[in-house]
């Protein structure tokens, strides 16, 4: 279309026609959006060379004037008023329909309107807060305790010395079963603190973990041998593991392996946990 605009504005050229003709009749087999928008940009080209073609149109030897043809098209709805510039009159609408409804399509009619042409935005109410004052009474509110360094006790490391107490008791027993050794048949939480105070032995050198027959062996490792050449032969190579000990697994162990006393001592509770609320003055550090 763009190629032979030049042709197609002139007077007596029907290609403008003869394209909207054709595009309309391959309109029936869109299917595509894209096929659509090619459709819609032909219409608008067309559109403008209309305009174009108007502009250029000439009435008995002469141009197309839009002023004079506003002021036949008045005459024309009413003709009873051969004042042009008199904007009082009412115009015969139904004239016009009668010529240019037969040319074009039914416009198509306005069903519902969303709201008044005119709408004033109204203007928006802050809202306020109704905030009720509270009068405290200074004498009932409490400072802040002010901590003196005698108020405050130092907890001593119980994990360090725990260590060290069972480290003593795997000495003296030498090699034994891993669940034999760590598992308390009286009780779950210590067999999981149990577990929990070997894993330092082992990741610190001081006990190995050897399988015999299927079981782990937590056997003591001696003084000369951790402290050997890391690059020798000796040094044995370091592996990771997760043990995972649940209430029912914990019963389980102890049913096969007939644990009825425990290697490791039951250990007492604290004095800070038996003191309980009575020492709940103090602060530990």
């Amino acid at each position: 279309m763009e190629a032979n605009k030049s042709e197609w504005v002139k007077q007596h050229s029907t290609g403008l026609l003869d394209a909207v003709r054709q595009a309309n009749a391959l309109f029936e087999n869109v299917s595509t959006t894209q096929e659509a928008y090619l459709d819609s940009r032909l219409l608008t080209s067309a559109a403008r060379l209309s305009v174009v073609k108007v502009n250029n149109m000439k009435l008995s030897g002469r141009s197309l004037d839009i002023g004079d043809f506003l002021r036949r098209v008045r005459r024309a709805l009413n003709p009873a008023n051969n004042v042009d510039d008199d904007e009082t009159d009412v115009l015969d609408w139904t004239r016009l329909h009668s010529v240019a409804g037969v040319t074009g399509f039914a416009v198509p009619t306005i069903d519902f309107m969303y709201g008044p042409l005119a709408v004033e935005p109204k203007a928006r109410k802050e809202a306020k807060r109704n905030v009720a004052r509270i009068n405290k009474d200074l004498s009932q509110l409490q400072k802040p305790q002010q901590l003196k360094e005698s108020d405050i006790q130092k907890q001593e490391n119980e994990t360090s010395k725990s260590v060290q107490k069972i480290m003593k008791v795997l000495q003296k027993k030498g090699p034994i079963n891993f669940f034999e050794f760590v598992i308390n048949p009286g009780s779950f939480s210590q067999s999981v603190e149990n577990i929990f105070y070997v894993s330092f032995l082992i990741r610190d050198g001081h006990v190995s973990i050897d399988i015999e027959d299927g079981q782990p062996v937590l056997c003591p490792v001696k003084p000369s041998d951790s402290e050997g050449d890391e690059s020798g032969a000796s040094k044995k190579q370091q592996k990771q593991h997760i043990v995972e000990l649940s209430y029912d697994s914990w019963k389980d162990i102890i049913e096969t392996y007939g644990i009825s006393e425990t290697v490791i001592p039951t250990r007492a509770k604290s004095d800070e946990q038996a003191a309980g609320p009575a020492g709940k003055d103090k602060w530990y550090g």
